[in-house]
């Protein structure tokens, strides 16, 4: 169905905030990074002439991580291999979000349709986030 290399940088789902009157919102940083990912994805389904889906789906996404400045020849060499994970922050779970609500009435109505998930973080040559979506 979709199967896409999303050129940004990972970014993690910001907590809600709240104002003091009670009105709830996301941060600019979330808001931004929710709009790109968007903006990509709506490029892609329209080349590819993609529809929604009301039917179950698979998502698999895999976070590419810049290889930091001061890295050791071995890790350099696993990184090229896809082969060294990124065990730091951000949360996997808040970069999920992100990427799961972006699609959201594009790819299908809800994440609730969202039946398996498989996702990583990883340091590699190239940053940015590789997302495939397959129908059930």
């Amino acid at each position: 169905m979709l199967d896409m290399f999303l050129d940004v940088c990972p970014t993690p789902k910001a907590r809600p905030r709240m104002t003091k009157s009670g009105n709830v919102y996301n941060t600019a940083k979330t808001r931004n990074a929710e709009r790109d990912i968007r903006l990509l994805i709506q490029n892609e389904i329209c080349k590819k002439q993609i529809h929604i889906t009301d039917k179950p789906v698979i998502v698999k996404i895999r976070f590419n991580y810049q290889l930091p400045n001061k890295m050791s020849k071995k890790d350099k060499l696993l990184a090229d291999l896809d082969m060294l994970y990124k065990v730091s922050r951000p949360d996997i779970d808040n970069l999920v979000k992100l990427c799961m609500d972006s699609m959201n009435n594009l790819i299908y109505f809800d994440d609730g349709q969202v039946v398996k998930l498989v996702c990583e973080k990883r340091y590699s040559m190239r940053e940015g986030i590789e997302l495939k979506v397959m129908e059930l």
